[in-house]
């Protein structure tokens, strides 16, 4: 094999993966996977896909090793295959910021809001959740914070916030979670739990990223 044909194998490699990645449907079917396995059924439930679609895409990721699936009795779940794939979408959102207009102005008008409570590190944030200090507030669907999530979060869906509000405390700082760092789910629950007087902040990450840092996991 020459230099020039490891060169060709290596670029086709990396744009086949690029490619899976080019409609707004597979980003979306990934970060549903990133939660949990799902089947086809589910998923094109949630993405208001027909299952034929749902399927075809699925079968894009399923070839260019961004999925994996399993049949599991009569269905097939499929998940993500690694955490580098995991790594792979939050890399290119964090590139979208860098380099799109568009996404930064969404980031200004839609993900921040003033800051009511700083940050703090993955160990402080531990402490605090253990001893109370802070309410870790899970908002993804139910179904996914069940198969897994971070030990002592509540679990509240996003679409319920309004209606349960009075269940978190008015006196204890609140650290929203969901999909990951620009989850459009944690967003609109920040901001509405700011709206309840309460001191809130995004967690920043997806709960599984944390995981992998040493966040007690609780689940598959």
């Amino acid at each position: 094999m020459t230099p020039d044909d490891a060169l060709e194998i290596k670029n086709g490699e990396v744009a086949a993966i690029a490619q899976a990645l080019g409609t707004p449907v597979r980003l979306a079917m990934l970060g549903l996977l990133d939660q949990r396995p799902h089947s086809v059924t589910e998923l094109a439930d949630k993405l208001g896909q027909s299952k034929a679609n749902t399927s075809a895409q699925l079968k894009v990721l399923n070839a260019a090793g961004l999925v994996e699936s399993e049949r599991e009795g009569r269905q097939v779940f499929s998940r993500l295959a690694s955490a580098q794939v995991r790594a792979l979408l939050g890399a290119l959102q964090g590139t979208a910021v860098a380099h799109s207009a568009r996404m930064r102005e969404l980031v200004r008008t839609f993900y921040e809001l003033p800051e009511q409570w700083s940050p703090v590190t993955l160990r402080e944030l531990r402490r605090r959740v253990r001893e109370g200090e802070v309410v870790l507030l899970d908002v993804r669907p139910r179904d996914e914070h069940e198969h897994g999530h971070l030990r002592g979060a509540l679990s509240i869906p996003h679409d319920e916030i309004e209606a349960r509000m009075a269940e978190l405390p008015a006196d204890a700082p609140v650290v929203v979670g969901c999909r990951g760092r620009y989850c459009v789910l944690a967003a609109a629950a920040t901001r509405a739990v700011a709206g309840s007087g309460r001191q809130v902040t995004n967690l920043g990450a997806s709960p599984r990223a944390l995981a992998a840092q040493g966040f007690p996991w609780v689940g598959a």
